[in-house]
């Protein structure tokens, strides 16, 4: 993250750091087989507060549900499976 801090897995250990492009995208490369969950919370003077917004839960393949539980300026993923 920007203040330096590793990403990690759910063990604590930590993984190669990422940072997102200008688009927001970020890719996690060479992660072992595992349980994982991302987390993203913002600086505490953004201003930012994640919403769910329009979420299309549900099985589909429309790739427009979060699946993501936001509280208070974080959002995290749901636990899946690499």
């Amino acid at each position: 993250d920007k203040d330096g801090k590793p990403v990690v897995d759910l063990a604590g250990n930590a993984v190669k750091p990422v940072t997102t492009g200008d688009d927001g995208k970020y890719v996690f490369i060479d992660l072992p087989e595992g349980d994982y969950s991302i987390s993203v919370a913002a600086p505490a003077d953004s201003g930012y507060l994640p919403t769910k917004g329009g979420a299309d839960v549900d099985e589909d393949a429309s790739n427009t549900d979060s699946n993501c539980a936001v509280s208070g300026s974080s959002v995290q993923t749901a636990l899946f499976t690499l």
